[in-house]
């Protein structure tokens, strides 16, 4: 697409795994919404250390985005939260992450 100009269409955006979803314009709103409730269930101090590592490693040679990632791992499973779901899957229920 970068080199031809040519246009593709939401289908063949989701068929290439340029997007993860397709909404009909009518159920767009409804689709938004599913998504933000999915982050929101998310661990607040997860989601944090995800977002900062998203920026931070697009500076990065490949190899240091690499290790920064593997860190960003590391100190994700350090925290509450990651014991919290651990725990939450072994007892078969949802996760109470807290704030």
């Amino acid at each position: 697409m970068l080199v031809t100009g040519e246009f593709i269409d939401a289908e063949q955006a989701r068929a290439r795994g340029l997007v993860n979803r397709v909404a009909e314009p009518a159920q767009l709103d409804a689709e938004v919404e599913r998504l933000v409730a999915s982050i929101i269930a998310k661990p607040r101090s997860a989601i944090a250390l995800g977002k900062e590592l998203f920026y931070r490693q697009g500076e990065l040679p490949l190899a240091a985005a690499y290790e920064a990632a593997g860190s960003a791992m590391a100190c994700n499973m350090m925290d509450a939260a990651a014991l919290e779901g651990v725990q939450a899957f072994i007892e078969k229920r949802p996760p109470r992450w807290g704030s």
